[in-house]
């Protein structure tokens, strides 16, 4: 955090579609987060909201927004919530605190105190994520479950309505129809492009027609668009991409009978290949250095520098390989060369096993416990002082209500009387009102078991093995490894076990035996 004379802070609300019906609308987030503010002795630099937008993406504009301006004026709090505003992504939520870190940028919560500066808070914190995390996913599993159901009941899910359709009212739900003079064209874009046309030569043609797609010109990305979108089957897709919109498997994906079709599933098909026909082969493969898991931890055992990756070209295929960088520079050290794919799956095994165990899970048991347990006496302190003062402030005014009503007007120090009894008056006005936040405000209780501490190491185990995003799991890796020494026969993990309950070593080193399969 930076020295300034005024701290300075900007606050983040946000509600997705799924949390409308939680009661802490975006207003209250912020009513909520600027009283925060005044209590850290802060001033509000900004507001920025998110209205309608899930925490389990990062493609949140205004959270986008905040985190650039945080780093632009140097600002000291990053107000919002909760840990699930913030993020319901773990990894996400690792990469922007690290970002807002190198700002001196500390992430505070309205709903919950949690210190993240010590070893204990960082963990809470990062507990919390992950079942903010666990429970966004089951909300997810419930909301296509019912998208799919929906689906197959021959209804719209919502959305822009794709151009050939219609969108029609259907009791509270919608059904797609078939627009007759769009569905032609989308037929005669299919007809000309297995007749041999580029895309680029089916936009001219219809523009040339006068045929706009909805109001403007067509554009060969809008025809390969109509060409690639496989809803002119009569089906909806679901799971084709994941939750960092990277494209699965064809073979994950989920196909649902819809609505009526504009062309067959077999021209449809006949389209695919045709298109893999015409595709040129993929341009090379870029610099493996950011898409190693473990890249910038590890060092050579033999000789102290770091492993840099390298690569190697077989038979149709490009091999990534870790390897001492000393021995790639100048031959100085004996080469290392590690398969980094093979390398990676395996070490995330050792890391999740030996470091990342259910023991100290559930030695966070008892911080957890802690923590809520003094929010709720806090909270229980809190309110009984207010009623205390309530019943004071009123026992007061009847005091002096009582000496004007025997005097009248005439009672000794009337005027000082009157001004005594307008103050009390504001001030019983200023209390109900804090009793009224103090109801609406939620206190955090939580029944904690080890069957949870379980579920969030599962999920934890989860989230790091399926992730395609390399570069967030190193990330989240380097919060607590320091180094990963591969020596000829051992390799050394180096972390840091402050970071991770369980341990009050400060310098301890776990050691994983290596097998053949890595070499000397």
């Amino acid at each position: 955090m930076s020295e300034k004379a005024t701290p300075t802070a900007i606050i983040y609300a946000r509600v997705s579609s799924q949390e409308q019906s939680d009661g802490i609308s975006v207003d209250s987030q912020i009513e909520q987060g600027v009283k925060m503010a005044e209590g850290l002795g802060a001033k509000v630099l900004h507001v920025f909201r998110d209205d309608g937008v899930s925490g389990r993406t990062d493609k949140r504009p205004a959270f986008q927004s905040a985190v650039a301006y945080c780093d632009a004026w140097d600002v000291d709090y990053f107000i919002c919530w909760s840990t699930s505003r913030f993020a319901r992504n773990k990894l996400d939520a690792a990469s922007y605190k690290k970002i807002l870190g190198q700002s001196r940028t500390k992430v505070v919560y309205v709903s919950i105190n949690i210190d993240s500066d010590t070893d204990e808070g960082w963990f809470t914190e990062s507990i919390f994520e992950i079942m903010d995390e666990h429970q966004s996913r089951q909300n997810s599993k419930d909301t296509r479950r019912s998208m799919m159901k929906n689906a197959r009941d021959g209804f719209w899910n919502g959305g822009p309505t794709p151009y050939g359709y219609i969108s029609v009212a259907a009791g509270e739900r919608k059904r797609l129809q078939i627009n007759e003079v769009e569905a032609a064209v989308v037929r005669s874009i299919y007809d000309a492009y297995l007749a041999g046309d580029g895309c680029k030569e089916i936009a001219n043609m219809l523009n040339k027609q006068a045929l706009s797609h909805k109001g403007k010109a067509w554009s060969k990305a809008q025809v390969m668009r109509t060409l690639k979108n496989q809803v002119y089957t009569g089906v909806i897709l679901f799971n084709r991409k994941s939750v960092g919109g990277i494209e699965n498997p064809e073979s994950e994906w989920i196909v649902t009978p819809s609505h009526e079709k504009i062309i067959s599933a077999e021209t449809f098909s006949r389209v695919r290949d045709t298109f893999l026909k015409r595709t040129v082969s993929a341009s090379l493969p870029t610099n493996p250095c950011s898409h190693r898991v473990f890249s910038g931890m590890l060092r050579c055992g033999l000789c102290g520098a770091g492993m840099r990756t390298e690569t190697a070209t077989g038979r149709n295929k490009t091999y990534n390989y870790y390897n001492c960088s000393t021995f790639i520079k100048t031959g100085g050290c004996k080469s290392r060369r590690i398969a980094a794919d093979e390398f990676d799956e395996w070490m995330i095994n050792v890391v999740l096993s030996r470091v990342l165990t259910i023991e100290r899970m559930t030695d966070l048991l008892s911080e957890l416990k802690s923590i809520t347990g003094q929010a709720q006496k806090n909270f229980d302190l809190k309110y009984q002082a207010l009623l205390l003062s309530k019943q004071k402030n009123a026992k007061d005014q009847n005091k002096i209500m009582s000496v004007i009503a025997e005097f009248g007007m005439e009672a000794p120090g009337v005027k000082s009387l009157l001004d005594k009894l307008s103050t009390l008056e504001k001030q019983q006005t200023s209390i109900a009102s804090a009793i009224i936040d103090l109801d609406n405000s939620p206190v955090p209780r939580f029944d904690i078991t080890k069957e949870h501490a379980q579920a969030a190491l599962v999920t934890l185990t989860d989230i790091i093995k399926s992730t395609e995003n390399n570069k967030k799991t190193r990330e989240l890796m380097g919060t607590f490894i320091e180094a990963i020494d591969m020596n000829a026969d051992s390799i050394d993990i180096r972390y840091r076990p402050e970071r991770i309950i369980g341990t009050k070593k400060k310098n301890h080193e776990h050691v994983v035996h290596s097998s053949n399969l890595w070499g000397g």
